[in-house]
């Protein structure tokens, strides 16, 4: 696993009432993208944020950082090398992680789109159910905790479709076995193309009536859906689960899903506008 930091992020640091949360608290909201003040959001949470990367076989993953029109992006695609690692997932991935204890609320936003590059692959008869690109952690999967759980926004493609359709997930690791089982999961009516934008945001709260609100916009017709789970973020009923960490945007899948993809010709290539993450003021 490799990993390496970026000095860039957090532009922008205020505090703001996120009014659809139910308990109203203050929230401090980031930019993760730009390059000013990352000190501030390490410093006020203890956290160490950084971009990881996971090269596998011989797939390299690639970030590219820029501006376009005064907007804020950051490209993630992943290119052939001669190189070969023996692992059977590949990624890219913002980490904030180990955050406080007392952190039970988040909000995420960002605009995402994928490249025409990927068009060839979509108009195929291919099927792909892992292309992950953000999950919220309640508790971590790869270290010794009693009840890891996460919620993950993934794209899956049937074969008789030529378009992304997102899937929401809850998962709970099964700690005798070692493999992660689905707790609840709902597909959202829209459909994800080539060269279209698409917003989306996603609110987490796990006190009081917690639960997740993810709403997702754009495409042709500029078509709305919103998503709405109530009471789950840890498998264990006698929790007083935190959130643990968050990948607010990555590039998650395997290595065969990009053999298949660069058999017909496309890459797997997307862009993250301006995203942003709001966590309590006061903790």
């Amino acid at each position: 696993m490799k990993l390496f930091f970026l000095t860039f992020t957090v532009a922008i640091s205020l505090t703001v009432s996120v009014s659809s949360f139910a308990s109203k608290k203050a929230m401090s909201c980031y930019s993760i993208i730009d390059k000013f003040n990352i000190r501030h959001l390490n410093h006020k949470y203890k956290i160490s944020k950084n971009m990881q990367t996971t090269m596998a076989g011989n797939w390299q993953p690639n970030v590219v950082m820029g501006t376009l029109a005064n907007i804020t992006f950051a490209e993630f695609s992943f290119t052939q090398s001669e190189k070969w690692v023996d692992d059977d997932r590949i990624r890219i991935q913002m980490n904030l992680y180990d955050l406080p204890s007392t952190v039970d609320e988040a909000y995420i936003k960002f605009k995402f789109s994928f490249t025409d590059e990927l068009e060839n692959f979509l108009l195929s008869d291919n099927a792909i159910k892992w292309l992950t690109i953000f999950e919220i952690w309640n508790e971590p999967g790869w270290q010794d905790k009693p009840y890891p759980y996460r919620i993950s926004f993934n794209l899956h493609k049937n074969s008789n479709e030529h378009f992304l359709t997102p899937v929401i997930s809850g998962e709970y690791k099964n700690n005798i076995n070692g493999t992660w089982e689905v707790d609840w999961q709902e597909s959202l009516d829209i459909a994800i193309y080539t060269n279209q934008i698409y917003s989306l945001y996603s609110k987490l709260l796990l006190t009081g009536d917690s639960g997740i609100e993810i709403g997702l916009s754009g495409g042709e017709g500029n078509k709305k859906v919103k998503f709405n789970k109530s009471g789950t973020m840890n498998h264990s009923l006698a929790s007083d689960a935190n959130i643990w960490g968050i990948n607010p945007i990555k590039l998650y899948t395997s290595p065969e899903i990009l053999d298949r993809i660069k058999k017909t010709g496309a890459k797997l290539k997307i862009n993250f506008y301006s995203p942003e993450i709001c966590l309590p003021f006061n903790i």
